[in-house]
């Protein structure tokens, strides 16, 4: 990396915002490799020193020693109710009104069909165009599976979701932060606005739980899922979670009928009878290993401010946008410029992007790709300072003026992307 004299004054002026930054102490929490620039905890978090010991832990002392007497002995029976209050916190919610369980995609079925029951009978779904990939494969097969007499699916841009949005709907289901853009929806806006037309929300807050305070009590919101393994560090397939706002709790039952799921699962009777509260979003056996590590992972977040890991978010988003802009960089901008409109990573347009993604890597930069042409950025305000964006730039710069990403090795596409 060569540095210009503007490089020097700016890694200073970095240098000084980290030593002043009240949320720096929280890196030291978690191991990273020496010299390694990491903006990609939007898909995968970094491993929080809490972890091995409490893996070591679950191996050795609960299932080494324990065996199956650790379901009793060390609870891991309750343990998706005490990751799921962990979870709640970092919501907004009551700790009752959030359970750990399953996938994303899985919680999703669950959630779409319950609200179907609730809304009935209303049978319009309403998606924004382009959200996850998962989101729109899961509704679209569940309107396979119910039949058009059951749900209906309608996908719309998002500038014409307002429209879109009418008195026949019976739920919307809306990523709170754009994978690909990082555009952020107003999550109390549209769950007001969803209300005033009689209909249901679900929200999916992969890319903004852990970044900003959700407050979905306070919101009005009626049922959200996410995942771990993101910006709460829970690891790569940690286990995702299901919300369901207290008022609907026990009103309607999720279709996934699961042994968990059941008020005495362990009577074995023939008939199934939902457990009350989250626990019915329970299906099979939970990973207790990765549930283990996620709990660990998310004690780092029981004491934090979200408001100023929001703060700080918005800083160091707009220090990415803003440096890209001023060094002049062949790169088109894909994220909002406004802070209030944007979640905690930052996407750029170039038609070699998976190639730069790749020379930056090489150069310590750890970014990822998303087709067909974004350079993706994720922020972590636990983890990233100012040094780090100042270094990203630099960094930049020097593979897109010197054009080291047109080497081949670049363009060799991995597996995962």
């Amino acid at each position: 990396m060569n540095l210009r004299t503007t490089d020097f004054a700016f890694m200073a002026q970095a240098a000084q915002q980290d030593a002043d930054d009240a949320l720096g102490h929280y890196r030291e929490q978690f191991n990273l490799p020496e010299g390694l620039i990491y903006l990609d905890g939007n898909s995968l978090g970094p491993l929080p020193k809490s972890v091995p010991p409490a893996m070591h832990r679950l191996l050795n002392d609960e299932w080494g020693d324990q065996l199956i007497g650790g379901w009793n002995h060390s609870d891991w029976i309750g343990l998706p109710e005490r990751l799921g209050a962990r979870i709640a916190h970092v919501l907004g919610a009551q700790p009752h009104e959030v359970i750990a369980c399953d996938s994303i995609s899985v919680n999703l079925i669950k959630l779409i069909a319950l609200a179907l029951q609730a809304a009935a009978p209303r049978t319009k779904v309403l998606m924004e165009e382009g959200q996850f990939p998962t989101d729109g494969y899961v509704a679209a097969g569940l309107a396979r599976l119910m039949g058009e007499t059951r749900m209906t699916l309608h996908t719309v841009p998002r500038s014409a979701l307002s429209e879109a949005l009418d008195d026949e709907t019976a739920v919307i289901v809306l990523s709170h932060v754009h994978y690909v853009s990082s555009e952020k929806f107003d999550l109390k806006e549209w769950t007001s606005r969803a209300h005033d037309q009689g209909a249901l929300v679900i929200w999916d807050l992969a890319h903004s739980a852990g970044v900003m305070p959700l407050e979905l009590g306070t919101a009005g919101v009626d049922f959200a899922t996410g995942c771990t393994y993101k910006f709460l560090c829970g690891g790569p397939g940690g286990p995702s979670f299901v919300y369901a706002a207290d008022r609907l709790l026990n009103q309607f039952s999720q279709p996934l009928w699961g042994w968990m799921g059941h008020q005495d699962p362990f009577a074995f009777a023939h008939d199934y009878v939902p457990a009350k509260g989250a626990r019915q979003f329970l299906t099979g056996t939970p990973s207790i290993l990765a549930m283990t590590a996620a709990y660990a992972s998310l004690a780092l977040f029981l004491d934090l401010d979200l408001n100023a890991v929001q703060s700080k978010s918005r800083a160091l988003t707009g220090r990415l946008i803003e440096g890209v802009a001023e060094r002049g960089l062949d790169l088109k901008l894909a994220t909002p410029r406004a802070p209030a409109d944007r979640g905690s990573h930052v996407s750029f347009r170039h038609p070699s992007a998976y190639a730069i993604v790749q020379a930056m890597i090489e150069h310590g930069v750890i970014g990822d790709f998303r087709a067909p042409d974004i350079l993706r950025f994720g922020i972590h305000p636990l983890v990233n300072g100012y040094q780090d964006i100042a270094r990203c730039l630099t960094i930049l710069q020097e593979v897109l003026e010197q054009a080291q990403y047109k080497a081949p090795r670049f363009s060799e596409r991995q597996r995962v992307t």
